[in-house]
């Protein structure tokens, strides 16, 4: 675990992204709140999709850039519980985080369905002396 590692703690605004293979998906817009108790290197917090108002738990650790945390819908339209992994990079400011996220299920629970994306996510209110850097939806390549 580094000395210390970058502190996400606060309300960020992003989109996550379908894979390629699914045609036709717009970007869905969500907010999240994490804390970070001090020192720590672990996370905890709620991503809230918006439109759909989805609403789920995150938990993770951060490792020096690298953060990962699993995101379980609570409530909401479509709340199955799956969990879903999300990975990823924080930028060098500590402003913004963007990566993949993956879910797997299983249909009729027999046949195995991976259904993967990417991410994007900007502090709402930027750490001190770095620019804003708001997410569009043209800022991702979608892998």
């Amino acid at each position: 675990m580094p000395d210390n590692p970058i502190d996400i703690t606060g309300s960020w605004s992003g989109f996550y992204w379908y894979d390629s293979s699914i045609a036709g998906q717009n970007p869905t817009a969500f907010v999240a709140t994490f804390q970070m108790e001090p020192g720590s290197s672990q996370i905890s917090g709620t991503v809230t999709d918006l439109g759909s108002v989805r609403v789920a738990t995150a938990v993770g650790q951060i490792d020096g850039d690298a953060i990962s945390f699993v995101k379980t819908y609570v409530s909401g339209a479509n709340a199955h519980g799956t969990p879903i992994t999300y990975t990823g990079r924080i930028s060098e400011d500590g402003n913004m985080i963007e990566g993949a996220w993956m879910l797997e299920q299983k249909l009729l629970f027999l046949i195995p369905v991976r259904t993967t994306g990417v991410w994007q996510i900007t502090r709402d209110q930027p750490l001190p002396g770095a620019e804003p850097n708001q997410a569009t939806t043209e800022d991702i390549r979608i892998i």
